[in-house]
């Protein structure tokens, strides 16, 4: 059975901004995309492209938030909800438990 995900729009004050990043082994590539919701659940950002030289799907993953997060400020937006569905990642974003991995610089 396939459950069906209901959109959970941000308060008024913010944009919610969804992301994913895939990764494939072979190549040590992948792919990044991403999109920005107001309130009443409507698009106003998106964007999409390739990543060369990834190391594995948590970076894959960090580099679509770091490239969604860029993007939005780019647009002038600030006040800004996450949305990944990285539990690894989102953890890695909340505490400094991942600040000295080799990935650190990137989660920080």
């Amino acid at each position: 059975m396939i459950e069906k995900v209901r959109l959970c729009p941000p308060n008024s004050e913010y944009v919610k901004i969804n992301f994913d990043g895939s990764f494939i082994q072979d190549t040590k590539s992948g792919d990044w995309g991403f999109v920005v919701r107001d309130h009443e659940g409507s698009v106003i950002l998106a964007g999409a492209g390739n990543l060369d030289n990834v190391h594995d799907a948590l970076c894959a993953e960090a580099h679509a938030c770091l490239i969604a997060i860029t993007a939005a400020a780019d647009q002038g937006m600030m006040q800004i909800q996450l949305e990944s569905d990285s539990m690894v990642l989102v953890k890695a974003l909340k505490s400094p438990d991942y600040d000295l991995s080799a990935r650190g610089t990137l989660f920080r």
